[in-house]
This record gives structure tokens, sequence and C-alpha cells, in this order.
């Protein structure tokens, strides 16, 4: 599962981070996330470590409150035939 465990804003930077765990025999390999509020969209990437992700972004004009995350993990399973699958995913969340 691939998901938006902690969300905040600290010194005008968002920091995202959450599980990474995908089925067995995949190995999530990278993380895009976006984060909207309104009319404010911030978007970053993530790094994928043991069984966790977290990225940062600029804030920019995001606040605390409700807002929605947004993301995209790159699954690869070396087996062969080796191939990538792509999760997306939508989520409430709540900025602290």
């Amino acid at each position: 599962m691939v998901k938006f465990k902690l969300t905040s804003i600290s010194n005008g930077t968002l920091e995202v981070s959450g599980p990474a765990e995908a089925d067995s025999g995949f190995e999530v390999t990278h993380v895009r996330f976006m984060v909207a509020q309104g009319d404010v969209i911030v978007e970053g990437g993530g790094e994928v470590s043991g069984s966790g992700w977290k990225g940062a972004a600029p804030a920019g004009d995001l606040q605390q409150g409700p807002a929605h995350g947004f993301g995209l993990a790159v699954m690869l399973n070396a087996s062969p035939p080796a191939r990538y699958e792509t999760l997306t995913w939508v989520e409430a969340i709540a900025l602290t």
C-alpha cells in the first residue's frame, strides 16, 4: 500500500510521507505527489527508503487545513519478464 500518512507545512516547506509497500514481487522505486487546496497546487517527488517514502516541496500558498493529496508510484518487478507497474491514488488529507 502506498499512501499519505504525514502531511505538514514547516518554514514554508510542504513535507509529506507515508508507507510504500508493494504487492509481492514488486518494489516501489519512484513516487510523485501533488497537493491541492482550492486553486493552489504544489507538486514534487518523493524518495523511497525501506518500506516508506517521503518528499518535500516549497509550500507556496498552501495553508494548514484540509486538502487533497494525489500520488503516483512506480513499481518494479525484476523477475522475468521484468516490468514496471504504476499506481495512482487520491485521498483527503489534513495539512498540519
